[in-house]
């Protein structure tokens, strides 16, 4: 797939979210309806690009790089702000030029974190670790027993 601004090779990038395609040239992303909300990018955004893609302009300078059809334009308010993203209605994907993805907001409930003490953050860290490190120490002890199941089979067995 090639970047609907600068035709360099997109580059797939996987995250725990799903995936999108990235340009390395240009920093443009395309990335799916479904990823954006496996993000938790914020709802008013999500409705904004819903109810305004049947009947935004199309855009015939930007192709999509998945099916090389026009992307429709959306002209969208973030944060007091316009911008304008461009949308593929048979793909499903949002193109963001540079910094325009980091720019749509997430839900609000994902920023309450930056608003705690940093006790709190401190303590939420450490409760991380612990939970880290029992999780660990269980595939440890897992691991630990399949290899005792093996040596099991191996001396039943005689070898």
């Amino acid at each position: 797939m090639k970047c609907a601004n600068c035709n360099t090779e997109l580059e797939r990038i996987n995250t725990k979210n799903g995936f999108y395609y990235s340009c390395k040239l240009c920093d443009g992303k395309m990335i799916s309806i479904p990823v954006l909300k496996r993000e938790h990018i914020d709802p008013d955004v999500l409705r904004q690009i819903h109810s305004k893609k049947q009947d935004s302009p199309t855009d015939f300078s930007k192709k999509c790089p998945q099916c090389q059809r026009p992307m429709k334009k959306l002209l969208i308010a973030v944060d007091s702000q316009k911008m304008e993203l461009e949308f593929c209605q048979p793909c499903f994907c949002i193109w963001f030029d540079t910094a325009e993805h980091e720019n749509i907001p997430i839900k609000h409930d994902q920023k309450i974190s930056s608003k705690l003490h940093p006790d709190s953050i401190k303590a939420m860290a450490m409760a991380d670790i612990e939970f880290l490190n029992i999780q660990r120490e269980q595939k440890e002890r897992e691991e630990e027993s399949r290899k005792d199941q093996l040596w099991f089979a191996l001396r039943l067995f005689g070898l």
